[in-house]
């Protein structure tokens, strides 16, 4: 049975809250082929590859059967009901999702293309599909340029902002930025930019860069590979660097650690995740701890979805576990008509989500996956044999 489930419980931040979980099914789990109805009544894909939320509640995401079949987006409405389109003549995956209050819906496949769904399909809004191994086409756009008919890097992610901006994450070569395509058509360098590449800098360099003073700014701050990005209040760009999160002011660049202490604390200090049946039952000062690191997903390289920041500043992060065996994991699973949590002691987690709420970091181990908010829901979609559910974590 493949479900997008809602997690609800009180997450404790600086506390010794309990966290009481309550399950309830929002899609998924039935047998309907049908494009429209119920979303309970509705079969999903086998792997959930994209998820976003949008300003009305609605729950968007991109799911397919395997690597090779047609992705299918499907919406979620705040009354339950959902709508499946079937994506026409494409089996790309689709990795990040993004809309804004105009309802259109924009897509990154990991090409040198934005997508924009128009009807049943995926058309290119932006840049050209390069399909030559070894290089990209160039030259590229340079800020405060128009953005139509203009090569792109690699799209790994995709956001839009307070304002309805698209902003996107573009990758040349080694070199990687966030951008936002302004209202009158050109794009601009939110972070990155006039800076050397990751793989041309040394390790001072790059723990420079990680772990930023007062005086950089997000011009001067190199992303690394694969760094996932997300959108918060007051359009704050908030950046996961390997070893931290940062937040940038998009207005002043300037930059600020909000998660992470530099690797040189003993790992003995790091939260504690086989916490059993209280997930999120302790905290840590989310500054003075060494983030979990993250080894990537299975090919190497992280989902866009590893960062997630709510309307009220709560970060969610989710990292792969070091090498380390869990004793007492849990998962998510549907059993029979009531969709519950199942605890499995004997489990071993593939990853662990960190919740950073008030400075506060809560962690608790999970399956590997994707992260969005809506409101101050945490919506993570994650990804296991036999199929594909999605949770809510509640405050």
């Amino acid at each position: 049975m493949v479900a997008l489930l809602a997690l609800s419980g009180v997450v404790g931040c600086g506390t010794s809250k309990s966290a009481m979980q309550k399950v309830q099914l929002v899609i998924g789990g039935g047998t309907s082929e049908a494009d429209e109805g119920p979303a309970s009544s509705l079969r999903l894909p086998k792997k959930i590859t994209a998820l976003t939320t949008a300003p009305d509640g609605t729950v968007w995401l991109a799911a397919q059967d395997s690597s090779d079949s047609a992705p299918q987006i499907l919406s979620v409405s705040p009354s339950g009901q959902a709508r499946r389109i079937r994506v026409a003549g494409d089996s790309r995956n689709v990795d990040s999702l993004a809309i804004g209050a105009d309802g259109v819906l924009w897509a990154a496949t990991t090409d040198t293309v934005i997508w924009r769904l128009q009807g049943q399909a995926l058309r290119a809004a932006y840049g050209t599909l390069w399909r030559k191994p070894g290089h990209f086409p160039g030259p590229f756009v340079a800020d405060g340029k128009p953005l139509s008919s203009a090569h792109l890097g690699v799209i790994s992610s995709v956001a839009v902002d307070s304002q309805g901006r698209l902003v996107f994450e573009e990758t040349e070569d080694s070199c990687e930025r966030i951008r936002r395509l302004n209202s009158n058509g050109t794009v601009t360098s939110l972070v990155g930019g006039a800076v050397r590449c990751p793989d041309e800098r040394t390790r001072t360099e790059i723990q420079a860069a990680r772990f930023p003073d007062s005086r950089t700014t997000a011009a001067k701050l190199p992303i690394d590979i694969g760094g996932s990005f997300a959108l918060g209040p007051d359009d704050r760009v908030y950046v996961y660097t390997m070893q931290t999160v940062l937040s940038v002011d998009a207005t002043t660049g300037k930059v600020n650690r909000v998660v992470g202490a530099p690797e040189s604390i003993s790992l003995d200090f790091r939260p504690k995740i086989d916490n059993g049946s209280k997930p999120f039952g302790s905290s840590k000062t989310a500054t003075e701890l060494p983030l979990l690191q993250t080894t990537g997903t299975a090919d190497g390289k992280l989902t866009s979805g590893n960062l997630g920041v709510a309307a009220d500043g709560a970060i969610a992060l989710m990292t792969t576990q070091e090498q380390v065996s869990v004793s007492r994991a849990f998962t998510w699973q549907v059993t029979g008509t009531q969709p519950k949590i199942v605890m499995a002691p004997d489990a071993e987690a593939t990853a662990s989500v960190q919740v950073v709420h008030d400075r506060a970091a809560t962690t608790a181990s999970v399956i590997r996956g994707m992260l969005a908010f809506r409101g101050n829901d945490l919506l993570e979609g994650v990804s296991r044999p036999g199929g594909a559910v999605v949770a809510a974590i509640t405050r």
